[in-house]
């Protein structure tokens, strides 16, 4: 497009190739933002309704990995006003909750990912190229 631009001065197909993408983009990340609340909110009901006397706990966790998709125990620690052992029971129960996933299989230095999350933002980003010109 922008070789015709330059050789043939079409402006007005640059600029509608242009909007197109940006209208594109936006629909895509608004797409991405409706899925991550629902996400979040359909995880909050289902820790909520567990009714654990820890989930107060549970959800400053949950809540810690709306914002970091990636988590293990020091950085949730240094973030959060929860002790190591009640941080490490949070996640156990988020993992039986189906909420995360440890990804690295060792017993120490674990890391969890919120799996879901992750893949919502992988699509985002995979169908950010099929632009369509």
């Amino acid at each position: 497009m922008l070789q015709k631009v330059r050789y043939e001065s079409a402006w007005e197909a640059w600029i509608e190739f242009f909007l197109k993408g940006v209208q594109q983009t936006a629909q895509q990340a608004f797409n991405t933002a409706r899925q991550l609340v629902d996400l979040f909110g359909r995880d909050r009901r289902l820790i909520e309704s567990g009714a654990a006397a820890s989930s107060g706990s549970i959800l400053h966790v949950h809540d810690y990995l709306q914002r970091h998709v990636f988590l293990n125990v020091p950085e949730a620690q240094q973030a959060l006003p929860i002790s190591a052992p009640t941080i490490r029971s949070a996640l156990r129960s988020l993992e039986g909750l189906g909420i995360i996933r440890e990804i690295t299989g060792k017993r120490r230095d674990q890391v969890w990912v919120y799996s879901e999350y992750l893949d919502i933002l992988n699509k985002g980003i995979s169908g950010a190229d099929g632009l369509k010109h």
